[in-house]
């Protein structure tokens, strides 16, 4: 039985593997066991680096190697941050994503230096442009930002989601309070409601875009590949 292990806050920095990558690592062991040169790394009783390599050894049920990372907290971060940027298949929207995570961190807890969005692009290899497009999405929308953080959105989708729930918002917004009193509370209570409604239904409009996209594109596909589908 292999020993439970959690993940150290350093680690959750970076996103995980995709589904495809996963499956293909739990396939891997399941044939050949545990790679012995792929040792799991601990830091402060979690776990610092190898993750993926963790939950793929409880699924394929064979037995990791662990060390023990003896450094300090600073040259732990080094350490995760050189394995998951510089080595692993991390996309230029993910590494911008990561940066802007760590600006935005820096700013919420109200350091004396907070973190440069300039420090943040060249310590996480990633572009000052970029990641300023990703900060503003972290900082607009987080549901939005993790999606791209953990692959399953790109970064010129996110931004086109966006815009367009500010853009289906402001409208709405600026009628509604030209009609209404301000010093009316209950009024307010609705239109305080209705921004919410908005913002909520706008994400379910695009997701319906999205969808729709999706179907046209299958169906074209089905069409090219069966030339006697009529409809």
């Amino acid at each position: 039985m292999n020993k439970v292990y959690e993940f150290h806050s350093i680690a959750n920095i970076y996103p995980m593997m995709d589904k495809q990558e996963f499956s293909n690592l739990v396939g891997s062991m399941e044939d050949d066991g545990y790679m012995q040169d792929k040792s799991i790394t601990l830091f402060e009783g979690k776990i610092l680096d190898g993750r993926n390599r963790y939950k793929a050894a409880q699924e394929a049920e064979v037995q990791p190697l662990y060390i023990e990372f003896t450094g300090n907290y600073a040259e732990a971060l080094e350490l995760a941050r050189r394995d998951n940027i510089y080595r692993r298949n991390i996309s230029k929207a993910q590494k911008a994503m990561v940066a802007a995570f760590e600006v935005k961190k820096s700013r919420e807890e109200g350091s004396v230096k907070n973190l440069s969005v300039k420090n943040a692009s060249l310590i996480n290899a990633s572009s000052v442009t970029y990641v300023k497009k990703a900060l503003r999405i972290a900082e607009e929308n987080m549901t939005i930002a993790t999606n791209v953080f953990d692959g399953n959105m790109s970064m010129s989708e996110a931004e086109y989601r966006i815009n367009e729930i500010q853009r289906l918002q402001e409208p709405d917004v600026v009628e509604i309070e030209t009609v209404v009193s301000s010093t009316d509370t209950q009024t307010q209570e609705i239109i305080e409601e209705f921004q919410n409604d908005v913002e909520a239904a706008a994400s379910r409009m695009l997701d319906l875009q999205t969808n729709y996209k999706n179907a046209m594109e299958e169906l074209q596909l089905c069409q090219e590949n069966c030339p006697e589908y009529t409809g």
